[in-house]
């Protein structure tokens, strides 16, 4: 395993979240925001393995990478969920 992909789930583990709130990404191709995640501005992310966690804002759930490099991406979901943040890692 990609030493980059454990630390991070290593990260997400020692928060003790469970899969409902993050999930690991494969693309194969450009992928939009707007259609996989239901983002209120689409952005493309570019084929690449990927890390999203899903949280919510005001939440006391903090999502602290200590080994992550910058967050690729943070979309806020469409209208209906916008209290709702999701931080993307490229791994």
């Amino acid at each position: 395993m990609d030493p980059k992909v454990f630390k991070r789930i290593q990260d997400i583990n020692t928060e003790g979240w469970d899969n409902s709130v993050w999930e690991i990404l494969h693309s194969d191709d450009d992928k939009h925001t707007a259609d996989y995640f239901g983002a209120a501005r689409d952005q493309v992310l570019p084929e690449g393995d990927y890390i999203a966690i899903w949280l919510e804002r005001g939440s006391s759930k903090r999502f602290v990478a200590r080994n992550a490099e910058i967050c690729f991406s943070v979309i806020t979901l469409l209208e209906y969920d916008a209290r709702t943040t999701v931080y993307i890692y490229k791994v």
